[in-house]
């Protein structure tokens, strides 16, 4: 299953070898440098996106359900990379996966606070003080997501 047919339990070598796969693929999701869908921005580059849209006179530019979505599925994808990168970082005696799991601990706290403003809803206000809200926190989850990349590149290479 999923192209892997020697990964057994007791093969430590074949396990470390499948954890730096992993890690290098976290780090090349979180930059942004793997092969998404076309017209779909990913990794930190897509967070300048979600703030640019929020920030756009334009209503078509943020429609309620797509972003109150997207802060929940965000706000998901952080909390699971803090806990993969903590665990990580302890297994493996890292300090840079632990700085770069506490750095997404931060950014998942921040759209915590970015989903109580956007509630996840099919409908739903979106007025001009919800949405410089919203791009102060992305602002700040920006950067915590900055900071958990450079300390990812730094465990990985």
């Amino acid at each position: 299953m999923y192209g892997i047919t020697s990964l057994e339990p007791n093969h430590k070598e074949s396990t470390n070898e499948y954890e730096a796969i992993a890690l290098q693929r976290a780090y090349k999701f979180a930059t942004g440098k793997y092969k998404g869908h076309d017209g779909y921005s990913i990794g930190i580059d897509a967070l300048d996106v979600w703030i640019s849209h929020l920030g756009q006179k334009e209503v078509k530019y943020y429609p309620y359900h797509g972003n109150s979505y997207l802060g929940i599925c965000t706000q998901e994808a952080f909390e699971l990379s803090q806990k993969f990168l903590l665990k990580k970082a302890s297994s493996l005696k890292n300090t840079d996966l632990e700085k770069a799991g506490t750095a997404y601990g931060e950014a998942y706290k921040k759209m915590v606070e970015f989903t109580a403003i956007f509630p996840e809803s099919f409908e739903g206000a979106m007025p001009e003080e919800k949405r410089k809200q919203g791009i102060a926190i992305l602002s700040i989850v920006k950067e915590n997501v900055s900071e958990a990349i450079n300390n990812l590149e730094q465990a990985v290479n």
